[in-house]
């Protein structure tokens, strides 16, 4: 029997072809004889080059390629490359002059990442680049190539979040491969680069050290004196007040932010949205409505929805009708926050029945709680059991179940949250069943705090200078700062307004401290979110 050298030889013409009148004649079951027989062990097949292994690959190697329908060409790998053995003799393949690593990371969402891979042919022929990436990448990089050098242009992590949404991506951690190639014309070098890009573990963008103020309870659905004021976190000082309002009155929450956007929700007269470029302290436009349900009533559907935001995601958490109390306290709904349009339903319960809560957050999940349920909805008795102290929480990306997370120590509703990467912190509120003691007293001072990532009941952090509800609370990461709302000037049930302004630290516990006064008409039924100074 001949060997399997000669055998191959008989196939081909002196030009490296395979001869027409072997292919017509052959039959099929001699191919898969060869094959399983002869060539498997000693040559790999494959459909195009670019389809040829670039890891995992030794030296003396042999790979047939398909060219085309009466052709196959045979490939060998020397150890850094592929090349034409029918060619190997007269040219040799490009080697690497600067090689690419096999893997990188982007480090951040504002910093491009840079990877030099440089190949040179000894011939001196001139060497072309071919190289090529997955699709996934396009939406998570801008690629620009000059020379050897390739920058990889991360894209926000809002712009990954409606990626996710829209479901060209299937989560907002991930990475891509980008294949470096350069070929002679015939023979090419190759490496495949995995580049990860993990905007999820990135720092949040929900807060920032702008903080901006919306003053609730105004009579008209333009106010003649400006809503909105700002302040910045870092510097204790009065607020500005900056901008009109556009729509309605009676915000519920703020606490929507990516940290160049701020999103505000409007409540029992109206069920708009409003946003801000808080950079620029742009003026406010509207960004949607809560819900189409009852929009013609002179009612919002939505009433004391807590809010809290992720940096891409806004929710409104727990809820009633004001019109009706329908039972809406177990409504999830979310907007993204890039992208103007109603907010629509999460797709499920939230656990805990609440209206009028407050809400916090870190990248990954939202808690919320406190507030009162729809039976309570309104003046609530002194020693009422509607009052709610019970905590849920959700996975921010994921419509999976909500559950329960833990307790408050006091039951209340009207109280205000705001967070940064670990920490969320429940101030204040109405607090009517204090101890099971009718009267005891009415408004609440206290501080309480929760890790977001693990469920437990709160624990004492500190206290604000006044007993005080309906006021809004936001941070920078590092310190709360509070303002307006009611407080009680010692008499049970009787009630003064303020523009003071608390300030205390996320880290230590203790006693707030004077921030300012903020701007404003009104002292009830403010609001808060921070972002970004320009």
């Amino acid at each position: 029997m001949s060997s399997f050298g000669r055998r191959i030889a008989g196939l081909i013409n002196a030009d490296g072809t395979v001869k027409q009148s072997k292919i017509d004649d052959i039959e099929t079951s001699e191919v898969s004889s060869v094959i399983s027989s002869e060539v498997v062990s000693g040559v790999s097949y494959f459909d195009t080059l670019d389809s040829l292994p670039t890891t995992g690959v030794s030296g003396g190697l042999k790979a047939l390629v398909n060219i085309s329908s009466t052709e196959g060409r045979l490939y060998v790998y020397n150890g850094q490359g592929w090349y034409n053995s029918e060619t190997n003799l007269n040219t040799s393949t490009p080697v690497w002059a600067t090689e690419p690593n096999a893997t990188y990371d982007i480090v951040d969402s504002s910093t491009p990442l840079t990877i030099t891979a440089l190949a040179i042919d000894s011939d001196g022929d001139p060497i072309i680049n071919q190289s090529f990436v997955s699709d996934s990448a396009q939406y998570m990089v801008d690629i620009t190539n000059d020379s050897s050098v390739w920058t990889f242009t991360p894209k926000s992590a809002d712009s990954i979040g409606i990626e996710v949404d829209t479901g060209n991506l299937t989560d907002s951690n991930g990475d891509f491969i980008y294949t470096f190639k350069w070929s002679d014309g015939t023979n090419f070098i190759s490496k495949a680069v995995t580049i990860g890009y993990n905007p999820s573990a990135l720092p949040v963008s929900f807060f920032g050290d702008r903080a901006i103020f919306n003053q609730g309870d105004y009579a008209s659905a333009s106010p003649t004196y400006q809503a909105f004021a700002y302040a910045s976190i870092s510097t204790p000082a009065n607020a500005v007040g900056f901008a009109n309002s556009v729509k309605g009155r009676d915000p519920n929450n703020g606490n929507m932010s990516n940290g160049t956007r701020g999103v505000f929700t409007e409540g029992s007269y109206e069920e708009g949205i409003l946003y801000l470029t808080i950079p620029t302290l742009s003026s406010v436009s509207d960004f949607g409505n809560l819900s189409a349900q009852n929009a013609v009533s002179q009612y919002a559907t939505h009433w004391g929805g807590a809010s809290a935001s992720n940096g891409i995601r806004g929710f409104i958490v727990g809820d009633a009708d004001a019109n009706t109390n329908a039972d809406l306290q177990e409504a999830i709904f979310y907007i993204t926050i890039d992208t103007l349009g109603n907010a629509v339903n999460f797709g499920i319960d939230f656990a805990i029945h609440t209206a009028r809560g407050a809400a916090v957050s870190d990248d990954t999940y939202i808690v919320a709680g406190g507030g009162i349920v729809p039976s309570g909805l309104g003046d609530v008795a002194a020693g009422s059991s509607d009052e709610v102290k019970g905590l849920g929480y959700f996975t921010s990306m994921t419509a999976s179940s909500s559950t329960s997370f833990g307790n408050l120590a006091i039951a209340r509703p009207y109280l205000a949250g705001c967070s940064n990467e670990t920490r969320g912190v429940f101030a204040g509120g109405e607090g009517n069943n204090l101890g099971g003691a009718p009267n005891s007293d009415y408004m609440i001072e206290d501080i309480e705090t929760i890790t977001v990532a693990t469920p437990s009941n709160s624990s004492q952090f500190g206290d604000l200078r006044r007993k005080r509800a309906r006021f809004g609370l936001t941070c920078n990461g590092t310190h709360g700062v509070t303002s307006g709302g009611q407080y009680q000037p010692g008499v049970v049930h009787v009630f003064s307004g303020s523009y003071e302004m608390d300030y205390f630290s996320m880290e230590t516990a203790g006693t707030a401290t004077d921030f300012g006064d903020v701007y404003g008409n009104q002292t009830n039924d403010w609001t808060a979110a921070s972002g970004h100074a320009a």
